[in-house]
């Protein structure tokens, strides 16, 4: 097969399915990638019984394609081009504003119906006062509408503005709870953080979203505010089988496993157990960059200054000052889950302690299992080579891949699978 088009009519002639393509000559006159691109995007695309978000272009002659190379890894006889988002034009009808559990207030807008690649919208975020003034938007306006990356509404822009339009301004009293808002940069607070059912809400449905427990959905959370029996995450573990058995469509049964979940998965690792507390900037994965940086118990994060923050790669000021402020501000909402019982899972102490661990390559064992080894072994397992790596474990000692070339480059010390599950004492 000489031809990437002989390919596409073998494999549709065994019977496969195959996405829709076609030739186009290219000479001086003739059509170009950029047209047929164009054609796509304005008339073909939406005629389509599947969406797509780009189209690839070829070099018809395989020797030819693959005779030019690559450039950054991405063949050069191989162009990939994004379509533009459509865009929709349709009139505000009003603005909503939504708390969440930091207490921060988006800004979103309601508009009437439009359909953008087979999906009928009827609202989108605003993102924060500062969008709405760059786009000036008001209730009444003709806006245009888009699916960001061809899946996220949006609103692009105000059109037709008209001279009377007002600016639509952010409120000033919590729609939630009624306590005066504050402005903090560009968003919109509510400052009553204890007594917003909305912030209580949202944090609860933070913590159980990233402890994975799928028996506390949005309806129960809110029942448990609504009666008034949890105002904060450690509440949930103060929590009663009967208080639970009294609520609409409860019951003893699910109101006991609603119980046995919250503590099933206690104890949590430290980078978990901060992680959903819905810290702003410091999700898991930054207090996970904080724990593999060598502070790795919750006493040694809470003593650490903001300087000390910033010494770690990735963090910046702005999470250094969000993760140490919140600390000093809330940690007594960390004493709480601990006089509660939810223990702090004790890091192992091994051969790897104080180390991290990156695989690669395919292995006699599952990436699971060597994972589990590393982690009990006290290491911290890390998905990429980079900045602070200590091992790189390889399923074959002398291998050339990409990740072994660049931990060689970086000095980081390179071991096969066998030298690996010596090193944390496996019995081969």
């Amino acid at each position: 097969i000489r031809f990437e088009s002989e390919v596409f009519g073998f494999l549709e002639e065994m019977g496969f399915k195959t996405p829709k393509w076609y030739q186009s000559a290219m000479a001086v006159g003739v059509r170009t990638p950029q047209d047929i691109w164009v054609d796509y995007q304005q008339s073909v695309r939406e005629q389509l019984p599947y969406d797509i978000d780009g189209l690839v272009v070829n070099f018809d002659d395989l020797s030819y394609q693959w005779s030019l190379g690559e450039k950054d890894d991405r063949p050069i006889g191989s162009v990939a081009f994004k379509f533009a988002p459509i865009t929709r034009e349709t009139k505000a009808l009003r603005r909503i504003d939504q708390v969440g559990g930091t207490g921060k207030i988006t800004p979103v807008a309601e508009f009437e119906a439009v359909r953008i690649l087979g999906t009928q919208i009827t609202r989108a975020s605003l993102y924060n006062q500062k969008y709405v003034e760059q786009i000036g938007f008001y209730e009444g306006a003709r806006i245009l509408v888009s699916r960001a990356n061809d899946v996220i509404p949006r609103v692009v822009s105000v059109v037709h503005r008209h001279p009377e339009g007002v600016v639509s301004q952010p409120p000033e009293f919590c729609p939630e709870c009624g306590a005066k808002t504050e402005r903090d940069g560009e968003y919109v607070i509510c400052p009553n953080v204890s007594e917003c059912p909305a912030q209580t809400e949202g944090r609860i449905k933070q913590w159980v979203k990233e402890l994975g427990i799928l028996e506390w959905g949005p309806t129960l959370i809110q029942k448990v505010v609504e009666a008034g029996y949890v105002s904060r995450v450690p509440d949930l573990y103060r929590l009663t089988v009967n208080q639970l058995a009294e609520l609409d469509r409860m019951g003893e049964t699910s109101a006991k496993n609603a119980i046995d979940q919250l503590w099933k998965v206690v104890p949590l690792p430290v980078e978990q157990f901060l992680g959903a507390l819905g810290i702003p900037l410091c999700a898991t994965t930054t207090i996970q960059t904080v724990v593999d940086a060598g502070l790795d118990n919750l006493e040694a994060i809470r003593g650490a200054s903001r300087d000390k923050f910033l010494t770690i790669p990735g963090m910046g000021p702005k999470r250094a000052e969000s993760l140490h402020g919140w600390l000093q501000r809330h940690g007594s909402i960390l004493d709480d889950l601990l006089a509660v019982g939810v223990k702090i899972k004790e890091k192992p102490v091994g051969s790897l302690t104080g180390k991290s661990v990156c695989f690669t390559g395919t292995s006699s064992m599952k990436r699971s299992e060597l994972i589990r080894l590393a982690e009990g072994a006290g290491g911290t397992v890390k998905k990429s080579v980079g900045k602070g790596l200590t091992l790189l474990v390889m399923a074959e000692a002398e291998s050339d891949s990409t990740k072994a070339k660049a931990a060689r480059k970086n000095g980081i010390q390179c071991l096969s699978e066998e030298d690996f599950l010596r090193l944390v004492g496996y019995k081969l």
